[in-house]
């Protein structure tokens, strides 16, 4: 194959569900990001970096997110 037939990979950003998915969930528990961010030993800024949109989490920091907010990490991601 040659690189003029590889053709680029469309795919739907997943950050801005994800985003508002754990916002709405943390506020939802009533949990502050200091909170939450110690509940699941990630730094607030990260926490409020992935509420906007503006971080690429890892899988460990989705999955440390899903524990604290007591939802699968599937339900992050759906």
């Amino acid at each position: 194959m040659t690189q003029s037939e590889i053709q680029p990979i469309c795919f739907e950003d997943p950050r801005p569900g994800l985003s508002k998915r754990v916002r709405a969930l943390r506020e939802a528990q009533g949990l502050s990001l200091r909170k939450l961010s110690l509940m699941v030993g990630l730094n607030k800024n990260l926490i409020n970096d992935i509420e906007l949109g503006k971080a690429n989490p890892t899988l460990v920091s989705l999955a440390k997110l899903a524990a604290g907010l007591d939802v699968k990490l599937t339900d992050l991601l759906d």
